[in-house]
């Protein structure tokens, strides 16, 4: 019995100078705390579309950003409702960029250009997909200053005279002219 003891406490000795076991427990402490972080998230989810939002997490940047942002605590963890989900889902060029103003709820838009087909005037600008927040119906902002966006002039869903153009389109067609 004493043998053992001693030969217990010898390997025990060994294993805590052992750099290699040290790097193995920190990276399962990791991948621990990371299996966590994704279990917050998808709880957040709602259950109708947990399975979309997983298989498309690695490959959606919008998705990436929301969750990337809750890991780093820019976002408190609040419920996010099933119509902003669908967008990010549907979306794939879908970013964080917008917070409720009164709930921090992380809302998406997607920049891009918006062009007045009548006067050919064209600015740099979001395309936003809810005029207010879906959850609390507060006023949407800056993802990162808090103020209310303000683009009097661009409406929220395209509609004419107006066009939403991506940047790259954009930009090509700026160099056909």
């Amino acid at each position: 019995m004493q043998a053992t003891l001693q030969r217990v406490r010898v390997l025990e000795s060994l294993v805590q100078h052992d750099p290699e076991y040290h790097a193995e427990q920190r990276a399962l402490q990791r991948a621990i705390e990371e299996r966590q972080k994704l279990l917050d998230f998808i709880r957040l989810i709602p259950r109708s579309c947990r399975k979309t939002v997983l298989r498309q997490l690695r490959s959606n940047d919008g998705l990436k950003q929301v969750f990337r942002c809750m890991q780093t605590r820019l976002w408190p963890h609040v419920p996010i409702p099933l119509e902003v989900v669908q967008v990010y889902i549907e979306d794939e060029k879908a970013s964080p960029y917008q917070r409720c103003i009164e709930c921090q709820l992380l809302l998406p838009i997607r920049w891009g250009i918006w062009r007045n087909t009548v006067t050919q005037h064209w600015w740099q600008a979001p395309l936003r997909y809810f005029a207010a927040c879906p959850a609390c119906g507060g006023v949407i902002g800056s993802r990162h200053e808090g103020k209310p966006y303000c683009y009097p002039y661009i409406p929220y869903q395209v509609e004419p005279p107006w066009e939403f153009l991506e940047e790259s389109a954009h930009a090509k067609e700026m160099k056909r002219l």
